[in-house]
């Protein structure tokens, strides 16, 4: 079998941007373009182990856990995934878009004329065209995003919604209102920010001064209203739990912004795509 190094260089580059793409838009994640130019970049040149073949089950073992590892690193550097939790539901989403990938492909190859050219660990090549390939991976994005919004779409917006934060030793449990107008992203990590208005929480992390908020982990970023333009303090090392009506719990992986309430009530806002 010959194998074109520039050639898969460059497919592999082309496939893991969009395999990115995909995860990040099921875990509404927004990605910069240079992290995903370089996490593509290294898909691309870690698609040189399949010239590598194992003839042992030793050689077989390390080959996979090398391949695992540039996975790992791919989604490091896609999405600077911070504790091992979040990076676990990245790189097994990533692994879930790759298998969707892989079925859309052998559907073609199963109604073509092809066959299988190379199977070694976790590495399948099939005998299909370039063209099918690039078009099986925009099957792929199609119906992945055709998921995420179909879940978005199910969601019911009406239900009432209580969230828990847990912050160092404080629990804070407060009203929250899902509100698609909320697309504010923490520019840091890329994560969805859930807006806090809480005179309690702001004055316990003493917000109104700039020098202990930047000692107790938060940063400020821009955000717009109809009010204008202004910033907001937000950390990304709480942990948080939306709780709705049927009290039914889901934790979620976001950064927090703590504003003050300003005379209006104790409330969170998030945006319903985040659970659902």
């Amino acid at each position: 079998m010959k194998i074109y190094i520039d050639v898969l260089i460059v497919t592999n580059i082309l496939l893991n941007m969009i395999f990115i793409e995909c995860t990040a838009r099921l875990t509404h994640t927004k990605l910069s373009k240079k992290r995903t130019a370089a996490a593509s970049l290294i898909g691309g040149i870690s698609s040189l182990l399949v010239v590598l073949s194992a003839e042992n089950m030793a050689e077989g073992v390390l080959l996979t856990a090398l391949k695992l590892a540039s996975i790992y690193m791919i989604i490091l550097v896609s999405f600077g995934a911070r504790d091992m939790r979040a990076s676990i539901k990245y790189f097994f989403i990533y692994i879930v878009v790759n298998a969707v990938f892989i079925g859309v492909c052998i559907l073609f190859w199963r109604f073509g004329s092809g066959r299988v050219v190379y199977f070694n660990t976790l590495t399948v090549y099939l005998d299909i065209s370039l063209i099918k390939l690039m078009t099986g991976a925009t099957v792929t994005y199609i119906a992945l995003a055709l998921y995420e919004y179909m879940q978005r779409k199910s969601f019911d917006i009406n239900k009432s919604f209580h969230i828990l934060i847990r912050m160092e030793n404080l629990e804070y449990y407060l009203p929250a209102i899902a509100d698609t107008g909320n697309s504010l992203t923490d520019a840091f990590t890329g994560k969805p920010v859930i807006i806090i208005i809480s005179d309690e929480l702001y004055y316990h992390f003493e917000l109104d001064r700039e020098e202990i908020a930047l000692k107790t982990g938060f940063h400020c970023i821009p955000y717009s209203t109809i009010n204008g333009d202004s910033i907001i303090n937000v950390t990304d090392n709480a942990r948080v739990t939306i709780i709705d009506s049927a009290m039914k719990q889901k934790s979620i992986d976001c950064a927090v912004g703590i504003l003050s309430c300003n005379k209006n009530k104790p409330r969170a806002i998030f945006n319903p795509s985040i659970i659902a």
